[in-house]
């Protein structure tokens, strides 16, 4: 059986989680207990059996998704920074915008590299992270720009028996701000996120995934090292790879 685990995330405030990273915090644990999800759609072939002991998500009395817990020690697939919808001027360079970092539980991470498919109740988490120049710091570099701790959390869940379209998506922001479901202000208090989200419309984030994504709604195009680890296992084995 997966286990489960609490959950508890730092949030970040782009519209669409993984839609973020194309252009994607820890609160109390007692206040954010665990995560479950999954994925697949009534017109989608459901994805692989979840890996026996890969975390998965969980939900509150309400079906509302839980923040996960501890994907601070899941694999880090994929950076970015400043990344827009915007074909306006660029970032200020003294303001190159938000750091993304993208998590997956290492046992989804596994299955996508020696398969291609993305498991039932994969999860990716996607932190928002503001950039800090250096200038200013106790530090030898006079240049460049470090991560912050993040100020916001977007989740995508592959779960076929729970969400008719495979993939939900869900964003964890200052739970003061907006009731949930709704667009978050751009400045969020990391220890005032909400503990469970419901699922975006489809329209604002879903259908932009089906589009763009490119592998299975996910943006593997944007995540070098899932996308590099996948391409390096169909080198290294040309036969009998899907």
């Amino acid at each position: 059986m997966p286990k489960k685990v609490p959950v508890i995330f730092l949030g970040l405030s782009v519209l669409c989680l993984l839609c973020s990273q194309l252009v994607w915090s820890e609160t109390a644990a007692q206040e954010a207990p665990a995560v479950r999800t999954t994925a697949a759609t009534a017109t989608t072939v459901p994805g692989p059996t979840a890996p026996k002991g890969m975390a998965v998500p969980e939900y509150d009395a309400q079906g509302t998704l839980l923040r996960p817990v501890g994907f601070e020690r899941w694999m880090v697939v994929g950076t970015s920074i400043g990344l827009s919808y915007s074909d306006g001027k660029a970032n200020n360079p003294d303001d190159p915008g938000q750091f993304h970092n993208v998590y997956m539980q290492p046992e989804a991470f596994d299955h996508y590299v020696r398969t291609g498919e993305f498991p039932e109740q994969t999860i990716f988490v996607v932190t928002n992270n503001p950039s800090t120049s250096t200038k200013g710091k106790d530090s030898l570099n006079r240049h460049g720009f470090f991560a912050a701790p993040s100020t916001g959390l977007e989740v995508a869940v592959r779960d076929s028996k729970r969400f008719p379209d495979a993939w939900a998506y869900f964003m964890y922001h200052d739970k003061e701000q907006k009731p949930a479901g709704e667009t978050p202000s751009p400045k969020n208090d990391a220890t005032k996120l909400r503990a469970a989200e419901k699922a975006y419309p489809k329209a604002e984030c879903y259908d932009c995934h089906a589009e763009h994504g490119a592998v299975d709604n996910v943006f593997t195009q944007f995540y070098s090292v899932l996308s590099h680890a996948r391409a390096q296992h169909v080198a290294e084995n040309p036969t009998g790879t899907r």
